[in-house]
């Protein structure tokens, strides 16, 4: 299990919700896509506590992951995700971002996000968390470094605006997912607005060969376009 776990938000305006998810079903657990679905809910006011629950489901083959989100009280819980922590079926924690919402705040601060703290480069594999549907897709671009943030907000200074323009719902991967079309020719769906870090798993299982190709052919082409 994990080493102990704090939480930069204010426990006393927030409840974290503790989210277990499940594969659907083991016989359609394949690629490109596949669902997974929760199964229990826990609401609580401390991350400590959610993580003292998650060996209560441990182990479990039918187990896929464990989400914690930080809610704000009060708030719509749609749109008022401050923090959110995804976890293995082991109980590691696997990966943490701020989401942020402007309608709420946007006062958590965003350095961007350094290499060493990527679990994933262009051209991986990765399994996209999107509600109760697992997308496999490949990686075209990772979050913004520190560096490329520093610039970002050294233009906005200049230009008069507000520093925070920029923050944690940044944090996201540019994912690329293939597509067939009624004629059976392969297009792609290009995720411009990106899949935050802890929406984002390594495959779970073996990545079928010709799919991985077309990805890889899809990456390229994609990045040709692009470079025009």
């Amino acid at each position: 299990m994990n080493k102990i776990i704090t939480s930069k938000t204010n426990k006393q305006s927030h409840v974290y919700i503790l989210k277990v998810f499940i594969l659907d079903d083991k016989k359609t657990h394949h690629y490109p896509s596949f669902c997974i679905y929760e199964i229990e809910a826990f609401c609580f006011f401390s991350l400590e506590d959610c993580i003292v629950k998650m060996p209560h489901y441990i182990p479990d083959e039918n187990l896929y992951c464990f989400v914690v989100e930080a809610h704000c009280c009060g708030v719509d819980m749609h749109f008022g995700t401050k923090e959110r922590w995804l976890f293995l079926p082991d109980g590691t924690l696997y990966a943490h971002t701020f989401p942020g919402d402007e309608e709420i705040e946007r006062n958590m601060e965003y350095d961007g996000r350094a290499q060493e703290d990527c679990h994933f480069k262009e051209g991986d594999m990765v399994e996209m968390i999107d509600d109760e549907t697992v997308t496999l897709g490949i990686v075209l671009q990772q979050p913004p470094t520190p560096d490329q943030v520093e610039k970002i907000r050294k233009k906005l200074r200049e230009d008069g605006m507000p520093e925070d323009t920029i923050d944690g719902s940044e944090d996201r991967y540019i994912i690329l997912v293939d597509r067939l079309n009624k004629n059976d020719n392969s297009t792609y769906l290009h995720c411009s607005r990106g899949y935050l870090a802890s929406e984002l798993l390594p495959p779970s299982i073996p990545v079928p060969t010709k799919l991985k190709k077309r990805l890889q052919e899809l990456l390229k082409r994609v990045k040709e376009e692009e470079a025009k």
